[in-house]
């Protein structure tokens, strides 16, 4: 999993810079360690604590998804040498039975372009529908520290401002660009609760609930 954030985390460098300004003109030194405080200050709590979420099918049913918190920290360079510390954390949606699989990655980097500020990503994806096109399933999203939410590059991911998922209303949802019926695919995030859609592997939807 750490690679595919690697890999994601390069995609995505092109717009992290616009993402990341900084006001301040002296030179400065890079941090030695970058972590997901951040990330994790504007999510909400019971993803970290909380064992389970609850979902509802169409019919209204209750369905139990375990939730599993971990982080990692790796080691990288810049391309002058410098060497720091990352943070990198993951939420696992995990339902067996419905085969439901799903992560919410949350990554921290040095911006090679400006390595005094540092860029924050979270990726959802749908890990147990393998398509062949990876962004099919995911969801790519950037802090933008001139706002303190997360925003969206329109090639890679959409955002809508409501959205009615099964009876429920939410605010501020991320989608994949791709995300539709045809590819099974209705996996949507924010957040003010995290994960808030989500398929299994037959493309059956589900919207969330609750913590407990």
């Amino acid at each position: 999993m750490k690679l595919n954030i690697i890999i994601k985390i390069v995609f995505i460098t092109l717009f992290i810079n616009a993402c990341t300004k900084s006001s301040k003109s002296d030179v400065q030194l890079p941090p030695s360690e970058v972590k997901i405080t951040l990330l994790k200050s504007i999510l909400p709590s019971a993803l970290f604590f909380q064992k389970a979420a609850y979902f509802r099918d169409k019919k209204g049913k209750d369905i139990r998804i375990n939730l599993t918190f971990t982080e990692s920290k790796e080691q990288l360079r810049l391309n002058d040498g410098f060497e720091y510390t990352r943070e990198n954390g993951y939420i696992l949606y995990e339902n067996k039975e419905l085969r439901i699989l799903t992560s919410l990655d949350l990554s921290s980097q040095l911006s090679y372009e400006l390595p005094t500020a540092p860029a924050y990503s979270i990726f959802a994806s749908n890990i147990i529908n393998d398509h062949a096109d990876e962004l099919l399933n995911s969801i790519i999203t950037v802090y933008d520290a001139n706002t303190n939410k997360m925003v969206v590059s329109e090639s890679l991911a959409i955002q809508k401002s409501e959205e009615i998922i099964l009876g429920k209303t939410f605010k501020n949802v991320f989608h994949s660009t791709y995300a539709n019926d045809f590819y099974k695919n209705q996996l949507g995030f924010n957040t003010t609760y995290g994960v808030v859609s989500l398929n299994d592997f037959d493309g059956n939807l589900y919207v969330f609930d609750r913590f407990e």
